[in-house]
């Protein structure tokens, strides 16, 4: 309820004060099994990506986030569900395949953290685990750029990149498998975009 109302006042605001724009976003995206995946430079991110695509999306969000449990209570409402970043979450990869299987839009800023300089962008810092919930998912990939840095009245993009089709990513093993799928995540985000 308090997604539905809030979505629409939150989009006016960014366009407002962000001048915020959508680039290249397909129609009919959200009628599929789907992860969105989108670099991570502020806690605007989230807000910034819900104000922009059409259907809900359910973010992973780090543990640490619902301690509080006011923020908690906001976080939930808005679709957010929490994941220990440091070990094996199974209640919360539980959670990330019922949103897969209800056909609803998983969201995962794939590096985990925050990257606020260029010069610590890599491939490194993606982890294999967003192939993982795809496949076992039968889920693609939107790969979605974010620019710009959250200054009053400076522009602001959400560049919607190719969807990666995880039926047409090759590999001799599982494992390289999952390589090729966040190759091509890492480069739709930094490269291509």
């Amino acid at each position: 309820m308090l997604y539905k109302i809030l979505k629409p006042i939150v989009k006016l605001l960014l366009k407002i004060f962000f001048r915020y724009e959508e680039v290249n976003k397909p129609k009919g995206i959200g009628n599929q099994r789907l992860i969105v995946c989108a670099n991570h430079m502020s806690w605007l991110d989230p807000i910034l990506l819900i104000a922009s695509f059409d259907k809900r999306i359910y973010f992973m969000a780090k543990k640490e986030l619902f301690q509080n449990k006011f923020m908690a209570m906001f976080y939930k409402s808005i679709g957010a569900f929490p994941i220990d970043r440091h070990g094996l979450d199974r209640e919360a990869l539980k959670k990330a395949e019922e949103v897969l299987e209800n056909e609803e839009v998983l969201g995962i800023f794939p590096e985990g953290t925050r990257i606020k300089k260029k010069e610590d962008i890599s491939r490194e810092n993606f982890n294999n685990g967003i192939a993982m919930l795809a496949s076992r998912g039968n889920a693609n990939i939107l790969p979605i750029r974010i620019k710009g840095n959250y200054k009053p009245f400076k522009k602001m993009q959400v560049i919607y990149t190719d969807i990666v089709d995880i039926n047409k990513v090759e590999g001799q093993s599982r494992k390289k498998r999952y390589e090729n799928i966040v190759d091509q995540v890492y480069e739709n985000i930094y490269i291509k975009a």
